[in-house]
Order: structure tokens, then sequence, then C-alpha cells
């Protein structure tokens, strides 16, 4: 049987399992503030997702600290051959890390192609990340603050009342607002 399915990567909020596995994308590893409270960034998560890197591509792209745009190109046709290796067909990437993917799906996709997916994502995936928080600030509080901007969530919510609300309404990725504040947690809502 041969499916269709458009696949985003998720965002990182207070658990990235659970955010991937609201969208139904493999997991993206860590949060902004792994530096610490006064020193936001990224630089424990691109050593952590070094740590975990399974191909001498993830290893380069992530050694010096940053993810330029011509890595993720290269990320993107990796995903492509390593895809196409194991049946699926990869296409369509979108600015925010979708894609459409085509092929002999089963519940989740064989192990290969699930294993082609974490790969992709802890480079590409956490190039959207970068690009979207730059500096690198605690992704559950930035979008619990969109979301109260947004009139979703009221002040005073804790991160654990938004990680226990996360996939049902209004805090679903198909939910205007929820998916508004993922696309630009700093941005949406400040007008």
């Amino acid at each position: 049987m041969t499916r269709t399915a458009h696949r985003t990567i998720g965002s990182i909020t207070t658990g990235a399992a659970l955010v991937a596995l609201l969208t139904g994308c493999a997991v993206v590893s860590g949060q902004g503030t792994t530096n610490g409270p006064d020193k936001p960034g990224w630089d424990a998560v691109l050593s952590e997702l070094q740590d975990d890197a399974t191909t001498d591509l993830e290893r380069a792209i992530l050694e010096d600290g940053r993810i330029t745009d011509e890595e993720r190109a290269a990320a993107e046709d990796a995903f492509g051959s390593c895809a196409a290796a194991v049946g699926f067909e990869v296409s369509g990437f979108e600015a925010g890390g979708g894609y459409t993917i085509d092929g002999p799906f089963t519940d989740d996709g064989p192990p290969a192609l699930r294993a082609c997916e974490a790969s992709f994502n802890r480079t590409s995936g956490q190039y959207w990340l970068m690009q979207r928080n730059p500096d690198g600030r605690d992704e559950a509080e930035l979008m619990l603050s969109c979301l109260v901007r947004a009139g979703v969530l009221d002040e005073g919510v804790t991160r654990a009342e938004y990680a226990d609300g996360l996939g049902e309404p209004p805090l679903t990725p198909g939910g205007a607002e929820f998916a508004r504040c993922n696309g630009d947690p700093t941005g949406a809502y400040t007008e």
C-alpha cells in the first residue's frame, strides 16, 4: 500500500517527544535554555545532537556549532537519498521544515525510514528551530507567552498545565492560534 503523508518537523516545547508525537514527526532533541537561564543558547543542544549523530554528514554539519543554509540543503538531499533507499520518495521541502513523503507506509513507516527521519531532524529540524528562536530561549516559555498574548491561555498557566493540555483543543497543532505561535513564538500576536 502506498500512501502520501505531509510531515512537519515539530517545535520544541515542554517536551520534544510530546510535540513530535502530536505532529507525527521524529523527535528533535533539546530545549533552548540548556546553557542556563542567564545565558540561553544552542551550544549544549548542538553538542548533544552531535553526540547522537549517526552519520558523517550530521557530525560535519554540527561540529562548528551552527547550521548553514547549504548544510540544511545537504541534509535534505541526504534524507531524500536515505528515504529512496528504503522505498519512499521525499519532496516538497518547505520553509519551517515541512515535507511530503510517498511510499509503502505501515503504522509509522518502517524502522529504516524512521532512522532516516531522525538523522534529518537532528540537522534540518534543528536548523529551523534555530531560525525561529535564534537566541535559544526556552521554547516552553516562548509558547506560553505567545498563547497568553493570543488569548488561548490565561496568565499564570504553569509549564506542567501547558504540558498536560498539549494535544487537547486549543493546544493542538491544527489549532490556528497554536499553529501561529508555533511558527513564530516571539512575533505572533504582538501587533
